[in-house]
């Protein structure tokens, strides 16, 4: 009898602590103080300069040659005369050409995952054909 007291009792603190981590903790939109708001406020302030500072601008026009990629369902890169490899995000079909010359002028954009693992992700805000490529990937004809 006195084993399956101890055993018992041994079980109340242990059930006390589960209780406890599974209570919800309190919401901060429930604060209604003006305080509350501007701290709020800040946070999001805060949050798009995080954002910002994400990105890298990129100040000069580069040129570079696109490339097609056949790795995990084959992309376009953009591999610069400085050797820098680019991944750019939504290139424009019009410039999706093998081997094509390009200089574009845009912004690094730094923390961000991708699934082609190539390169760094970039968003372009101007780029120029300097000379055509193929219109087609390689090993891909027109159907």
């Amino acid at each position: 009898m006195k084993l399956a007291l101890k055993n018992g009792l041994s079980l109340v603190p242990m059930a006390f602590f589960l209780m406890a981590c599974q209570s919800e903790p309190a919401s901060t939109e429930m604060t209604s103080s003006p305080a509350a708001a501007v701290t709020s406020e800040q946070g999001a302030n805060m949050s798009n300069k995080l954002t910002k500072q994400e990105r890298r601008p990129v100040l000069k026009w580069q040129q570079g040659t696109v490339k097609y990629l056949t790795m995990e369902g084959g992309f376009y890169g953009i591999v610069t005369d400085e050797g820098k490899k680019l991944l750019p995000m939504g290139l424009a079909p019009e410039y999706r050409q093998h081997g094509a010359i390009v200089k574009v002028k845009g912004e690094l954009i730094k923390n961000m995952m991708t699934i082609q693992q190539w390169g760094t992700p970039f968003k372009i805000t101007e780029i120029e054909l300097i000379a055509p490529g193929l219109k087609h990937p390689p090993g891909q004809v027109d159907r």
